[in-house]
């Protein structure tokens, strides 16, 4: 195991330590860097960059939020899960640098984003990061037809779990090719 490996290794320890102790903030704060460094592992980086960290969460993660089958009852769900590596990237920016979980960058990078699919309406957006469950959903009204509500509630706990989990399956994986 060479070094990288062993800070990820220690890093989901000090995770998982933290949600065995229910303090599912701290845990958060940490998960966030995960996909740097498992950014730096998978496409053999010396340091972290925006690009690889949004493209491993791209295609460890967020690909596999929404199944893409052909059966029209998730064409809205994938028309409002936005929540890809770039958003990710943004809200562990504004958590890391400026002690913040929700900023108006990230109101108006998943507006920009759901302004192309709909994009004759207003956009009004209801965003939890402290939910008890992950939910997506939007509604409108017929004496605002105009307007669209989008709804994103995020819990910090399963985002964590999911970060840990993928993390541990590089190092699975990474193991997996050693011992061949």
């Amino acid at each position: 195991m060479d070094n990288k490996e062993a800070s990820l290794k220690e890093i989901i320890n000090i995770v998982k330590d933290a949600v065995s102790k229910e303090a599912y903030s701290a845990a958060f704060f940490c998960a966030l860097s995960l996909p740097d460094i498992c950014s730096q592992i998978e496409y053999k980086r010396k340091q972290g960059e925006k690009k690889y960290y949004i493209k491993w969460y791209d295609e460890f993660i967020f690909k596999y939020e929404v199944p893409n089958y052909d059966d029209d009852k998730w064409d809205n769900m994938r028309n409002i899960d936005k929540l890809d590596g770039e958003f990710i990237y943004l809200l562990r920016c504004k958590l890391f640098h400026e002690g913040e979980l929700y900023h108006k960058e990230l109101d108006k990078l998943i507006r920009n984003k759901f302004q192309k699919e709909y994009e004759d309406k207003k956009i009004n957006l209801e965003f939890d990061l402290n939910a008890e469950f992950d939910s997506f959903g939007y509604y409108d009204s017929s004496w605002k037809p105009d307007e669209i509500t989008i709804r994103i509630r995020l819990n910090q706990k399963n985002l964590t779990n999911k970060l840990i989990w993928t993390s541990e399956g590089l190092i699975r994986k990474r193991r997996g090719l050693d011992n061949n």
